[in-house]
């Protein structure tokens, strides 16, 4: 009877210890990545009933004697996760705890990733414990060192975890740019604008002191020794000798200013040009110049009027002169389109003048070999050689070939080809008649051009722009390969800075891929180079490649693609403030820095439990492991140790989210429900006593 008594007592009181663990729960239930607990009981001793020691019957007779409470088994099952506005809350998604530790470095492990910024930087939960992770140690002083090895991120000892400290107003280290690796793909079908304008947009800097100062042979097909002489009815000039009398336009302009009263030399939109000063109508000739700048100048017996200017050749005449004629847009952006062997003839009055597609110098065609003076590629080769079979003035004047009558009577011409279409592509009249000092036009060109500026910064972090412009010479179509025309050029802001010379030719095969660089030295020569310099103002050098990046890709000139950056490495950067910081799926911390740039600074550490139940609920929503020992007496951790949870690539399969943070995961309806069970427990076990209690006064009242 008095058993009865006891074993109702201990479901009472186990019964009791279930319902203060599921109002535990229940209070928890807002309680960031609170991690429920569930009840588990188990029967006391169970005794055999026995009659003087044997066993008397088939159906044993048992007594039990209560029940008592297991220790709780914690639910670490997923929460939900909810946004949040705090900077540096954090919530895990997957398997996985936080690592954290007091002053003292004791650590604790939790799912609440409820992180606020110390007055210190380190990052702290409410109870002051700080959150440890990989720390790169890239800030000394408050200054960010960028470029250090990122290698430890993938650490896989906890004991290489540090507190993880996050400073306001870090500073990022200027670094300057040494190389401009860019992989650019090229297609010469789009991004048309008239040639004129392409090759003036080349001309990098506008302003006369650069246009006045640059070496002439960067405009023009001019070399050392050629000579210039300007002849009027008034005055015999002096024949002036490039590279030894003159290098530039300005030194020319001096030379006329000092030994001339009739004339000046002048800039005018992008063009030599001569001025007329001496107050009347002056007669101009220019014998005793070289042939080669008679050619490149288009210098011819002229006459000047008073007070008004000549204009000679543009300043971007040698790049236009060098394009392709399979280069050439015509009217509606359509391409011109003419092959090896292909004629254009050109008869003026009755005698016809054939030249023929195919090379810079003499090319076969089959069995028949075309001679150097009847072949050409460029526009160049098309004017030179044709003015030098005619009485026609051949030029190229606001991005239209021109032909002009500079005979005294008027001529009958008619341009044909081989190619039924060729000539109405260019915007040319088959026949007509051309009076002395007149002229008939093609269409206007344009060309395939492509424009782009980058940063680039000096060793204050100064930011600079280096513009590069490129525009297509010749595509792959022609007869030789694709090239491109580019120039290169350093600003500090609107202001050109480059005292170097930076035109080129990009050259493609046909694997689509860049093949040859040549390059235009001060001597004017074009040498083949991988690579080039750009100088910043205080002689420091930036390495230029145009053929490919670091990263493996290559400059191309595929045509399913724009014109546009595939890929670019350009290493540099500006002085930087702290402007932000990132935590990614992965926990690596990213600070953002006012530059643009963004560094991995470390990484919140992750662990996780082989038996996550052999870890002992510390309070405050923490975490510790407990011990257990062994037969032969060694203690060793009943949860199996913490363990890093990525692998050694540094992937983990569980995700971080910033700015949220993980719920309670009680289940509150079965929390209630298992509040009305285990009352109902209570109150049926508390029945049982009073029974118990019943029966023995009743027994005690037998002896009355």
């Amino acid at each position: 009877m008095q058993q009865s008594f006891y074993t109702s007592l201990s479901g009472a009181s186990t019964h009791q210890k279930g319902l203060d663990t599921w109002a535990n729960n229940i209070a928890n239930i807002n309680t960031s990545g609170f991690r429920s607990d569930t009840t588990e009981f188990k029967s006391l001793v169970t005794d055999f009933v026995r009659n003087g020691g044997q066993i008397k019957s088939a159906s044993v007779n048992k007594k039990g004697f209560g029940v008592t409470y297991l220790p709780s088994r914690t639910n670490f099952s997923q929460a939900a996760v909810v946004n949040t506005d705090g900077e540096f809350d954090l919530s895990i998604k997957g398997a996985g705890f936080f690592v954290v530790g007091d002053a003292a470095g004791n650590l604790r492990y939790t799912r609440d990733g409820s992180f606020i910024k110390s007055r210190d930087g380190y990052l702290v939960n409410s109870s002051g414990y700080f959150l440890y992770g990989v720390d790169l140690e890239k800030i000394t002083d408050n200054v960010f060192t960028p470029n250090q090895s990122d290698a430890q991120l993938n650490t896989d000892k906890v004991s290489d975890f540090k507190r993880l400290k996050v400073l306001n107003g870090t500073i990022y280290q200027p670094k300057q740019t040494t190389n401009l690796n860019l992989a650019i793909n090229l297609n010469s079908g789009n991004k048309i604008k008239s040639i004129k304008h392409a090759y003036s947009d080349m001309l990098y800097d506008k302003s006369e002191t650069f246009l006045y100062n640059r070496p002439l042979a960067e405009f023009i097909n001019i070399k050392d020794g050629d000579k210039f002489q300007i002849n009027t009815d008034t005055q015999q000039g002096i024949a002036y000798t490039y590279g030894t009398d003159f290098k530039n336009l300005d030194d020319l302009k001096k030379l006329i200013l000092r030994n001339r009263e009739d004339i000046r030399l002048e800039i005018d939109n992008d063009t030599i040009a001569i001025v007329n000063v001496s107050g009347n109508r002056l007669n101009v000739n220019y014998e005793g110049s070289s042939e080669g700048l008679k050619n490149a100048l288009s210098l011819e017996t002229d006459v000047i009027g008073k007070d008004a200017h000549l204009s000679l050749a543009p300043l971007y005449q040698r790049q236009e002169y060098e394009t392709d004629f399979n280069g050439l847009f015509a009217k509606n952006k359509s391409q011109i389109r003419i092959t090896k062997g292909d004629n254009i003839d050109i008869e003026v009055n009755g005698v016809t003048h054939t030249m023929v597609y195919g090379g810079h110098d003499e090319f076969k065609m089959g069995n028949k070999t075309i001679p150097k003076e009847d072949s050409f590629l460029t526009i160049g080769d098309f004017i030179d050689k044709l003015e030098k079979k005619t009485n026609l003035e051949v030029s190229m004047e606001n991005g239209r070939l021109k032909f002009k009558n500079i005979s005294s009577t008027a001529m009958d011409i008619n341009i044909s080809s081989s190619d039924t279409n060729l000539i109405s592509d260019l915007g040319l009249q088959s026949t007509s008649t051309i009076s002395p000092g007149s002229s008939v036009s093609s269409y206007s060109f344009g060309v395939s051009t492509h424009t782009k500026v980058v940063n680039v910064f000096d060793q204050t972090g100064k930011k600079y722009n280096v513009k590069f412009h490129y525009v297509a010479q010749a595509p792959l179509e022609s007869s030789q390969d694709e090239k491109w025309h580019v120039s290169f050029s350093l600003y500090d802001g609107n202001k050109l800075i480059s005292d170097k010379n930076t035109y080129g030719i990009v050259k493609f095969s046909d694997t689509a891929e860049v093949s040859t660089i040549l390059f235009n030295p001060e001597d004017n020569t074009r040498t083949e180079i991988d690579s080039f310099s750009l100088e910043f103002p205080n002689n420091e050098k930036i390495s230029v490649n145009l053929k490919n990046d670091n990263n493996g890709k290559s400059s191309t000139n595929v045509k399913y693609l724009d014109s546009s950056i595939i890929s670019k490495d350009i290493n540099g950067n500006q002085r930087g403030t702290m402007d932000g910081v990132i935590i990614s799926e992965q926990g690596k911390v990213i600070i953002n820095f006012s530059n643009q740039q963004q560094e991995i600074y470390g990484r919140v550490g992750l662990v996780d439990f082989v038996n996550k139940n052999g870890l002992k609920k510390t309070g405050n929503n923490m975490f510790e492991e407990s011990y257990a020992v062994s037969r032969d007496g060694i203690k060793y951790p009943a949860s199996g140790g913490a363990n890093i949870i990525w692998d050694k690539n540094g992937r983990i399969s569980s995700n971080i989210g910033q700015r949220s943070l993980e719920t309670s995961n009680v289940d509150l309806t079965k929390g209630l429900t298992q509040l009305i069970v285990m009352q109902r427990s209570f109150s049926a076990n508390s029945k049982a006593i009073s029974t118990s209690d019943e029966m023995v006064q009743q027994a005690i009242n037998l002896k009355s």
